[in-house]
């Protein structure tokens, strides 16, 4: 089954970290990218948290990947992932939330970590937004064409989030970019931790989960020349 695993982690280590794992690429490709600490994180004074960085890395690495993907033939090429936090569950859209009440505890410890990929690619639709968190969905049948993929990574990106008490969003407008934000609950640690934080993700375990219509997704994620990706496996049972 997906599980989570929370440990002692710097959030803006793992980011910076996921961005390297991009450098190359986005050299290549003559893509921009900009890494904001927003001003809520830096109000919080947040260093360390308890989170699973592993999964936090995944659901990154799915984003980008996919705002590099529609980046192709771009006239303006750029990206910006933005971290931000705050003590009550973000509001990422004008839709309400499903508990958007929330009684915050002075001496709590929980926070909600936001992350958001922005790009400057093509964009999309309103009734194209609607179908993208599907599983096997994609934006159009031209996307499969054009740009490959199979819409899997969105719907476990989601299955990810949810996984850590969180959300996940997409704002977007035809040929103006797109931007997917996402929230998940985490805990202030209550550590001073000094060592050098370790590595985000474990290499060539592959994984196992049963969703709720019985189908079984196999994550393996696999190391090579130094960096580290998920790739995703499904079987239909």
């Amino acid at each position: 089954m997906l599980t989570v695993t929370p440990v002692e982690c710097e959030p803006m280590t793992i980011v910076k970290q996921i961005q390297q794992i991009f450098d190359a690429e986005l050299q290549s490709k003559k893509i921009e990218i900009t890494i904001n600490q927003d001003s809520s994180y830096q109000d919080l004074d947040i260093e360390w948290v308890r989170a699973d960085p592993s999964r936090i890395s995944q659901i990154l690495i799915n984003l980008l990947s996919n705002a590099i993907k529609f980046l192709d033939n771009r006239p303006v090429r750029k990206i910006t992932l933005t971290l931000a936090a705050s003590v009550t569950v973000p509001k990422l859209d004008a839709t309400p939330l499903h508990n958007p009440d929330v009684e915050t505890d002075p001496d709590s410890q929980d926070l909600y970590l936001s992350f958001s990929v922005s790009d400057t690619g093509p964009g999309l639709k309103e009734a194209e937004m609607a179908a993208l968190f599907k599983k096997f969905s994609q934006a159009t049948p031209i996307t499969h064409v054009t740009y490959g993929g199979s819409g899997l990574g969105l719907f476990i990106s989601k299955r990810f989030v949810e996984l850590q008490g969180g959300r996940i969003y997409v704002d977007s407008m035809e040929g103006k970019g797109s931007t997917f934000s996402f929230y998940i609950k985490v805990e202030r640690s209550s550590m001073a931790i000094t060592r050098k934080q370790a590595p985000l993700l474990v290499t060539n375990v592959e994984e196992e989960a049963v969703l709720e219509d019985r189908t079984q997704i196999h994550v393996l994620v696999v190391e090579v020349t130094g960096k580290i990706f998920p790739l995703w496996l499904i079987h239909v049972g």
